[in-house]
């Protein structure tokens, strides 16, 4: 077989070929064993398989006694056969014999290739007649879904340790004591399959017993003794590596335990032995026994430091041990992101680094940075917003500033970034209005008013032009926007009517130059002590006659405040007209009726006791009516207060003149809503759980409204409902009561009826007449509240609110605001030139975007402002000679250059952290250039996104290679499965989805989880099943299907792992395969790196703990859990190549 491989090209036909060879001569199982205990019939390829591992186990079945006996290793008639017999007796010792011929010896002598063991022909024979029967040991590895899992639960069944055995013991030399032989068969397997094995194992053959072994946390209050019995009475002891990984790191650093023994030290003539004794070795063979002979020392000086910690597992000596795993391809596709995609993502990924402060490789921009825990909740929050844009550009932080219903191709995606582009123009714009008119309230404050004039005169004037300009283009804006510049321009015109008054009319210090020693003098103070407040609120009147241009500010006054009221009426209209509406739609008082029913005195014990409980609910019910009619009549009065006509022109005050009783009245419907409430239960004997919002005013005086409201709440004494009691009087009507009772009551019986049916119209009524006078409460909150802001957005700075303000300074500050806003202003507008260049080259082919100056395809570009587009270090080398624009002259400013990213949307896998030979292909495989190229051929009706399109396309793809394949396509994200299920849909591709991916459409609506799941797993026409990571998939199989899609890369690995064992699972009888989608360039390609580092560090161990988690700790509302020691490394790690 050496010799074949050597001469042949190495790939997977040889390695099958290679496996044949060998298996091919085996002797072929003509009739499967008969096992009494095995609930299913065995196949002749699977009793050639059992056949084979009985062999390895030196015992052979009988058909016809139905058991099994020993095969001895050596006889004395085994020295006579012939040396291919010698050669299956060496391969059961050491793989690997041959006979060869040597110059020095005319005898061909036995050698073995891989342990460079040789010997004599006579030495092998000597050998051999002094070796006890070896241990049974093999490797099998079928083909999925061949039924290894059968094959190994007839091995048990078949060959049992024989019960004279059972109470043997056997000496371990390494720790000097005497261990238990058992019947148990020990199986290691990976935690995800661990329960398949129970399962397995209960249906086939119910008679094995099973103790599944998780540890020895699961047996604190046994000792390992006592758990050791407990193994060795069942047939069976299931565990996994992880538990096995962690009983041998208990054991070799726990320093709690006591110092074991001391073994004695192997020496070279015990390994000799070991492995061939007698034998002739060469020089090779004795260099490596030499370096085997110190690993083992090395090893026997570690075992003698350390602590003795006693695992059950080593307590027994099992009759077998059988090693479980399984393998899976992984292949990687990446692609970039689109023009829209990549601008979106590069304006969020810019706003992250302000946030965060830190510059694209992920260094501070300060110094003396260091992270704070909630420094951490922010960078969690924005590689949520991050991860979620590489999904879709429609995602944007956790309520998501766009909708995913209605922006899911991208040509309503930019549509809505250009939107979006325009509302942070106006933000920004906004933003410096505001500063300015703040500016001009500090030259207010510090009685400059003419620069105050100047400064509010100026944006008074920008506010108008754009006001002018908004509401001709109003279809276009915002009906918001067109409000925030009416209040601007309110406080615009207020600011400007108090400069000018504040101009004639000098402060009183001046008018009255004595007025401080005078005051202070009346007061018994020092003259430093008098305050603005001393001044302003003496009692002195001035009269003076103002010159021409003090007439001039005093007109200018008048006309500004007039100017300022006119826009308040404007501004405050919608809420007005709003409240005068529901005023006019308010009903009438709503009286609850008064309930009387007479009854006479009955003989009947139990109608005694009938009419009494009916009383008790009439006397409640009166009483909550007396006291429930009057608070509605005194609500509805307040509320049918109207607010000032326009004639009395509405001033800040009426808020609170009205401020008490808005309070009274919401302390009111509190108290109504409980009566309601109550009167429910009382007629219905249930409620119906109804909240209303109202809006709390927040006034101190609301205690002591509520003490006075609380003391005229009717209690309720009865226990029993009008209905309830309707229901017993039929029972009592049918009783066999005298005759000259049944009349009387039966009145009474239909008076209840009556009253019943009347209550509870009431109860209907009043519910919603309670609804009409809690909207109106609200609207009119709202409007006073409205009414409120606009007086304080002008109140003038004073003394005690602004005593701290250094004016320079806080001048200065605004400058800057001022300047800062400019400069992204130009960035936003430079932005939405390029988003509407997008949306004009909707219908150009990109990749004819090429750049004049260099004749090249553009990556990354520069727009100007004229509309060309360039390289970006083109462009930037063509300024530092001229400022104008290539094409057409155009002076250009550097600032005014919007620079983008434009990738040629194709699918590809190379990465920028990676090469083909690097880690991350030692997990992940890589596609065929020729299957890419088809892959990017594939046409989409509409364009969801990079992610969206790649994943479908691969749906496609697939589906031509095999009609019938079944993909399940698995995404933390419930939107982005929502979006993937809607392009499966327009492509014309079916599928299903976990009830909380998205719902089903179609005459059925939504329908139960494990009906979806039975039906894909029915009908092979259905390909996909969507599944988000917080469905309930404990114990899902879905191994019908060959594939598994990962939307995105994950950091917790138990995710991964969960989605993965959907499929990859016992029971899977094809291949699996699993894509990994990512986009290049992103925080998605940093994060594959961090988890392909996790794997390759912790191999084994990292898996089966990962498979341990509980998947439902690890994920969010809006996404996994990201720990705080990944988070750097899940942002920059793609940058600069490495991992930290």
């Amino acid at each position: 077989m050496g010799a074949k491989c050597s001469k042949e090209e190495v790939n997977s036909k040889l390695f099958y070929d290679c496996i044949t060879e060998k298996t091919q001569n085996y002797p072929q199982c003509l009739k499967p064993p008969l096992v009494p205990e095995l609930d299913t019939d065995l196949l002749r390829f699977q009793g050639t398989t059992i056949e084979w591992m009985l062999s390895r186990e030196n015992v052979i079945f009988n058909n016809s006694t139905k058991s099994v006996s020993d095969i001895p290793f050596w006889t004395e008639k085994c020295a006579f056969l012939d040396d291919k017999f010698i050669l299956e007796k060496l391969d059961k010792l050491s793989f690997g014999f041959s006979l060869v011929q040597t110059p020095l010896q005319t005898e061909k002598i036995w050698y073995n290739k891989y342990s460079s063991n040789i010997c004599s022909k006579e030495s092998a024979l000597r050998y051999l007649s002094e070796e006890q029967t070896p241990k049974g040991r093999g490797l099998l590895a079928e083909e999925m879904g061949l039924g290894k899992t059968v094959e190994i639960i007839a091995l048990i069944l078949l060959n049992q340790r024989p019960h004279n055995q059972l109470l043997e013991t056997v000496h371990d030399d390494a720790r000097d004591r005497d261990i238990r032989k058992a019947k148990t068969t020990l199986i290691v397997c990976p935690e995800s399959i661990l329960s398949q094995w129970s399962d397995e194992i209960a249906i086939h053959a119910p008679s094995i017993s099973v103790m599944i072994y998780q540890g020895s946390v699961q047996h604190r209050k046994k000792s390992p003794s006592e758990v050791a019995t407990e193994m060795a009475q069942h047939d069976v002891v299931l565990t996994t590596y992880t538990v096995m990984s962690r009983e041998v790191h208990s054991a070799l650093y726990n320093p709690s335990r006591s110092k074991r023994v001391r073994r004695a030290v192997t020496t070279k003539r015990d390994l000799r032995k070991d492995i061939h004794d007698p034998g002739i070795y060469d020089q090779a063979a004795l260099d490596a026994l030499e370096e085997i002979y110190e690993d083992m020392n090395l090893l026997n000086d570690t075992l003698d430091n350390r602590p003795d910690y006693t695992s059950p597992l080593v307590l027994l000596e099992f009759w077998r041990m059988v090693l479980d795993e399984a393998q899976m391809t992984r292949i990687l596709l990446s692609v970039p992101f689109g023009p829209i995609e990549q601008d979106n993502y590069d304006s969020m990924y810019k706003q992250l680094l302000t946030d965060v402060g830190l510059d694209e490789m992920g260094n501070p921009v300060i110094d003396g940075w260091e992270p704070t825990p909630a420094y951490y909740e922010t960078m969690r929050s924005w590689l949520t917003t991050l991860r979620r844009l590489c999904c879709h550009p429609s995602f944007g932080r956790e309520s998501g500033s766009i909708g995913t219903r209605n922006f899911q191709t991208m040509d309503r995606v930019l549509d809505k970034m250009i939107e979006e582009a325009h509302e942070k123009f106006r933000e920004i714009d906004r933003r410096s209005i505001t500063a300015k008119l703040e500016i001009g309230q500090i030259y207010e404050f510090v009685r400059r008013p003419r620069d105050a004039l100047v400064v509010w005169t100026e944006s008074c004037k920008e506010i108008e032009s754009k006001l002018q300009k908004a509401e001709s283009s109003r279809n276009d804006l915002s009906v918001q926007y067109l409000r925030g510049l009416l209040e601007l321009l309110h406080r615009a015109y207020f600011f400007i009517a108090s400069a000018h008054y504040q101009i004639y009319t000098p402060p009183l210090t001046t008018l009255v130059p004595n007025i401080v020693e005078a005051l202070a003098e009346e007061e018994g103070i020092d003259p430093h002590l008098i305050t603005f407040d001393h001044i302003n609120s003496a009692d002195i009147t001035v009269w003076r006659v103002l010159t021409e241009d003090e007439s001039k500010h005093q007109e200018l006054e008048r006309q500004f405040y007039s100017m300022a009221q006119n826009l308040r009426k404007r501004i405050l209209a919608e809420p007005m007209e709003q409240v005068r509406q529901g005023i006019e739609n308010l009903p009438h008082d709503v009286q609850a009726p008064m309930f009387t029913i007479s009854h006479r005195v009955f003989k009947d014990l139990e109608v005694q006791v009938f009419t009494l409980e009916l009383k008790n609910v009439i006397l409640s019910l009166n009483e909550q009516n007396v006291v429930l009619n009057r608070w509605l009549s005194q609500v509805t009065d307040i509320l049918r207060t109207p607010l000032l006509d326009s004639i009395s022109d509405p001033s800040g005050e009426e808020y609170a003149a009205s401020l008490n009783d808005q309070e009274y009245v919401s302390i009111l419907l509190t108290y109504i809503q409980k009566v309601i409430k109550n009167r429910e239960q009382l007629v219905t004997g249930k409620t119906s759980g109804e909240i209303y919002q109202q809006i709390n005013v927040g006034n101190s005086s609301g205690d002591s409204f509520a003490e006075e409201i609380d003391k005229e709440y009717p209690k309720v004494f009865a226990k029993e409902s009008l209905r309830g009691l309707l229901v017993r009087s039929r029972s009592l009507v049918a009783k066999d009561n005298p005759t000259e009772e049944i009349r009387p009551f039966t009145d009474v019986v239909i008076k209840l009826k009556n009253a019943f049916e009347e209550q509870k119209d009431f109860c209907d009524a009043i519910s919603k007449h309670f609804r009409v006078l809690n909207d109106l409460y609200n609207i009119k909150i709202n409007y006073f509240r409205r009414l409120q802001e606009l007086s304080d957005s002008v109140r003038p700075f004073d003394q005690k609110r602004h005593y701290h303000y250094d004016p320079d300074v806080k001048i200065e500050e605004l400058y800057n605001v001022i300047d800062t806003t400019v400069n992204e202003s130009k960035t936003v507008e430079s932005r939405i030139r390029y988003l509407n260049s997008l949306k004009q080259d909707a219908t150009v082919d990109d990749s004819s975007k090429m750049c004049v100056i260099c004749r090249s395809a553009i990556n990354i570009g520069s727009l100007t402002a004229c509309g060309h587009q360039y390289c970006k270090d083109c462009l930037s080398e063509w300024l530092r000679k001229k400022s104008v624009c290539p094409v057409c002259k155009v002076k250009i400013k550097q600032s005014d250059v919007y620079t983008f990213t434009f990738n040629k949307p194709e699918v590809n896998v190379k990465l920028a952290t990676s090469q083909p030979s690097g880690e991350m292909f030692q997990i992940y495989h890589q596609l065929d250039h020729e299957s890419l190229q088809k892959l990017n051929e594939i046409k989409l009706k509409y364009n969801h996104g990079s992610k969206v399109n790649i994943i479908v396309r691969q749906v496609l793809w697939l589906k031509r290679r095999d009609p019938k394949v079944q993909i399940v396509i698995y995404s933390q994200w419930t939107q982005l499965l929502s979006i993937i299920g809607n392009s499966l849909r327009f492509n014309g591709v079916e599928f299903l989805s976990s009830f909380n991916a998205l719902d089903r459409h179609g005459s059925g609506g939504k329908t139960p989880f494990r009906k979806d799941v039975a039906l894909f797993k029915k009908d092979p026409n259905i390909t996909c099943f969507l599944l988000n990571s917080n469905a309930d998939a404990s114990g899902l199989n879905l191994v019908n299907a060959t594939h598994v899609f990962l939307c995105e890369p994950l950091v917790q690995t138990a995710l991964e792992l969960q989605a993965i064992s959907r499929v990859h699972r016992i029971g899977q009888t094809k291949p699996t395969t699993v894509w990994m989608f990512t986009i290049s360039g992103t925080v998605e390609e940093s994060i594959v790196l961090l988890s392909t580092r996790k794997r390759l560090e912790f191999k084994e161990q990292f898996e089966e703990e990962e498979m341990a988690k509980n998947v439902s700790s690890l994920v969010r509302t809006n996404g996994e859990f990201v720990e705080a020691s990944d988070l750097w490394n899940s942002f920059f790690s793609h940058k600069v190549g490495r991992l930290i």
